[in-house]
């Protein structure tokens, strides 16, 4: 009886597909084809990063970054600093991006590295630190060009209309650094070759999107060791 009844289904089975016409099978397996497409598509694009962070060309000379109340230098050419300095370096070139899918739905499409003049005014960067959020400043000995993201020298317009052609030159870059665990769209600000030393406020910075949590908890690592100061 087992038997008889296997026979009638693969019978079923054979007749249901026989049934089909040459076109109808085409189609199903077009179908069936273009549905594993998609699925394979959504998986790749809710996995694979993509870059809308702000990478510089140079390695800075030293690092200096501020909480509420202390404060790191590390120096990349200081044996007792070296390995620290890499640390952070490294940890901030490998930090994470949006994902293509969240690029697409969360309006990060087309954001990634900014290069700005703010018409309307300086922006204050002397107060980025605070229980959740590191100050991070990158300093380098000698002037940096300031860039669109397709590495082309940034050109840009005064509130007037004027263009300015002229070059741009930076020697520091000062970001915040949270434990908010998502791309978020983070300023760098640029202190200009031309500033003194002690400036902190700037029409000049980079916009990007990146999360910085891996970096965050690097950073902390390091005061949690004790190797921050006031």
């Amino acid at each position: 009886m087992e038997n008889q009844d296997n026979a009638n289904l693969n019978t079923e089975q054979g007749s249901f597909f026989s049934r089909m016409t040459k076109t109808n099978r085409i189609i199903m397996i077009v179908a069936y084809s273009i549905l594993g497409a998609l699925l394979l598509t959504t998986i790749l694009l809710s996995v694979i990063p993509t870059y809308t962070g702000v990478k510089f060309d140079n390695t800075p000379d030293r690092i200096v970054i501020k909480s509420e109340t202390q404060s790191l230098t590390l120096f990349a050419d200081e044996t007792s600093t070296y390995e620290d300095f890499y640390k952070v370096w490294d940890a901030y070139n490998a930090s994470s991006s949006p994902t293509v899918m969240d690029t697409i739905f969360n309006g990060y499409s087309g954001k990634g590295k900014g290069a700005v003049y703010d018409q309307s005014g300086n922006k204050s960067y002397a107060n980025l630190a605070n229980e959740t959020t590191y100050s991070v400043a990158f300093y380098w000995d000698d002037e940096q060009l300031m860039t669109n993201a397709n590495g082309q020298q940034f050109e840009y317009e005064l509130s007037n209309g004027t263009h300015i052609s002229e070059p741009v030159y930076y020697t520091a870059a000062t970001f915040g650094v949270s434990d908010k665990n998502s791309a978020s769209l983070t300023n760098y600000y640029l202190r200009k070759s031309t500033a003194t030393t002690g400036s902190t406020s700037t029409r000049f910075y980079y916009t990007g999107y990146a999360n910085y949590v891996h970096l965050y908890y690097v950073i902390q690592g390091l005061e949690d060791a004790g190797k921050f100061s006031a």
